[in-house]
């Protein structure tokens, strides 16, 4: 039997380019990230999480995360749209504790400049609560959020719920119905 002969490789990484990403105007155009690429055709449609802290500031926001994807991409820069929202698993955890309800909702949106959207939100409860109420505090959570999606488009909706907002709104109109705890909007995915 005889040994195949050697076989130089490439170096992959030396022919890769660092692109810098950027956020949205929104964000003031923020540095957000870093990633390489051989050829710029690659880099569009990557998609980046950011922590919304880094880009506000703002320590108390350290439990969500923008999602930003590359759109264009232009020299070594480029630039991103935000593709989603999300609230991060652990903070959701610490929140539910014993003796208390967790109501999930899912609904299909349309924003006013014509975005559809898949909200999650979440409803967490003092106490146990009955049928009826579940299903009230459903229609109200559901409600809201359809009043402010569709009211809006997903830029200022989007600030709206970085702002705690709508999940404000949803606390107090559901407190009427039953003792909630928290109410968050905890997933935005654009469709």
């Amino acid at each position: 039997m005889m040994a195949r002969p050697r076989v130089q490789s490439r170096d992959k990484w030396k022919s890769k380019i660092w692109y810098t990403l950027l956020a949205p105007e929104a964000f003031g155009e923020k540095e957000v990230g870093e990633t390489p690429a051989s050829d710029p055709k690659k880099v569009m449609g990557r998609i980046i999480r950011v922590p919304v802290n880094e880009l506000t500031g703002n320590y108390r926001q350290g439990n969500m995360a923008l999602f930003f994807q590359v759109d264009k991409v232009a020299g070594t820069t480029a630039k991103t749209k935000v593709s989603g929202f999300e609230v991060m698993r652990t903070y959701l955890y610490s929140i539910i504790r014993r003796r208390r309800e967790k109501l999930d909702f899912v609904q299909d949106v349309q924003t006013k400049d014509g975005k559809k959207l898949r909200v999650k939100s979440v409803i967490i409860t003092f106490g146990l609560c009955h049928a009826r109420q579940k299903k009230a505090l459903a229609t109200n959570m559901k409600e809201i959020v359809n009043k402010e999606v569709e009211n809006n488009d997903f830029e200022t909706f989007l600030k709206h719920v970085l702002e705690y907002t709508p999940q404000k709104a949803v606390k107090k109109t559901s407190n009427v119905i039953f003792p909630v705890s928290h109410a968050e909007i905890r997933k935005i995915e654009l469709l």
